[in-house]
């Protein structure tokens, strides 16, 4: 939001909105050509569309203080397979991916 703030200021007759989809969505939206610019998780495969690696992130765990598993430095699929969580929606790419690294 700063970084949108920014633009818009230093670019008052640009028009600058902010979208937050899915990656297909993005994808669609993108080979639709009714967006400039379009940042989603990898991979992202639609015609006419060119992606370059943004950022790599490392995934991470959110819990209250004082949980059990807060001292770790890493957590495991094995640490967290029985704890109720908040997860992704089901379709998401990174949703899939837990639920694969569970399953194992």
């Amino acid at each position: 939001p700063r970084a949108i703030a920014e633009f818009a200021r230093s670019h008052p007759h640009t028009r600058v909105s902010l979208e937050v989809r899915s990656r297909v969505d993005v994808g669609l939206w993108m080979s639709g050509q009714q967006f400039d610019l379009g940042v989603a998780a990898l991979p992202i495969d639609f015609p006419g569309i060119i992606s370059r690696t943004f950022a790599r992130v490392r995934l991470v765990i959110a819990m209250p203080e004082g949980h059990r598993l807060a001292a770790k430095a890493v957590v495991t699929a094995d640490d967290i397979q029985d704890e109720p969580f908040i997860a992704l929606r089901p379709f998401t790419l990174l949703r899939q991916h837990i639920d694969d690294l569970m399953a194992k």
